[in-house]
Parts: structure tokens; sequence; C-alpha cells
């Protein structure tokens, strides 16, 4: 029940801290794995506004980022994860960060490599030029009902949360960004 204070102030609570770690496990691991490896579902322990944990299930949907200008390729992609059971459970979408692994895709490695690369900053491209924000957009505008989203993400996929936080803030309560 360790909370964690700045001079004085309460930052923290146990089960808030409980919630970072598990989003931080999200954004590291499902973001780097393909979608078929996981069933259409997931569950998920929730923290509540009271601060009680529900066990949510979540499906699972991919939402791929397409070039509407048909300019070049994208193979990155995001998750989409929208409540099955509680109500009150807010959707998530969390980003795919940069891979490096010799055993995945060669273009999905060099969009990531060229998403951190750019001039206007990582993952600028990929939001407003590779079809992300409008993809996210239409996910967000279909799944985003009493509850505001959550988004978060690893790395590159960081980067795509927090400009999915600032440029559809209409739709997200809270950003997670870990290793950005």
């Amino acid at each position: 029940h360790q909370k964690i204070t700045h001079n004085g102030d309460l930052l923290f609570a146990p089960l808030q801290l409980q919630e970072i770690a598990i989003f931080e496990i999200l954004s590291m691991a499902l973001a780097y794995r393909p979608l078929e490896i996981y069933p259409e579902a997931i569950e998920l322990p929730m923290i509540n506004a009271d601060n009680t944990c529900t066990p949510t299930r979540y499906k699972i949907d991919l939402i791929n980022f397409i070039d509407p200008h048909g300019l070049a390729g994208c193979n990155l992609f995001a998750y989409g994860l929208k409540p099955l059971d509680n109500p009150l459970a807010p959707p998530i979408v969390i980003f795919q960060g940069t891979s490096v692994s010799p055993a995945d895709n060669l273009e999905v490695n060099i969009d990531g490599l060229i998403a951190d690369l750019t001039l206007d900053g990582v993952g600028d491209d990929t939001f407003h030029h590779w079809g992300a924000k409008e993809a996210l957009e239409n996910w967000l505008q279909h799944n985003v009902q009493d509850t505001k989203a959550l988004t978060m993400g690893h790395s590159l996929g960081g980067a795509l949360a927090i400009l999915t936080g600032s440029f559809l803030p209409e739709y997200i309560q809270r950003v997670y960004a870990f290793g950005s």
C-alpha cells in the first residue's frame, strides 16, 4: 500500500500504480506482437472511479494506418480495445512502437524507423500524413460513448499516443507514454 508523494502531495495511490504497470506491460507486449496470437477478446483489470478493480473483457480491433494520398505504404498500426461487459470501462488505443527485430517483416521495420527519424518530430508524419489521425478518429467516433478513451504506447507508440491526446482531445481522457 505504498503511496508516491512529492512535498507531501499524493501523486499516485496504490491502485493507480498498478494501473500504470498494467498499461506499460500492455504497451510493450500487445503492441509488438501480431494480432493473430491473441483471442478475439482479452480480460484486463480496470481501476474504477471509486478505486475498486473490475475485470473487464475487451474486444480487440486492428486500426490500420493507410496513406490517404496513396504516396507510400504504411505498415504501422494501433489496437483498439472496446469494453464488452463493463459500460463504465474506457475504450483503449494501444500504439505499435518501432520494431527492430530481425524476425519482423522488413517493411514494418523501415516504416517504424522512418516514423522515428522525421524532421517534424517522432511520429508526426505517421500521424498527420500516413492516415493515422483519420483512422483513429474513425475508430474513436464509433467506440467512444459515455467514457472517453485511454491511449498508450511505448517508444514511437508513446509519441503517437501523445499526438492522439493533443489532436483528438474530445475522445481522450488520459495518455500513457512509456519510453518516449
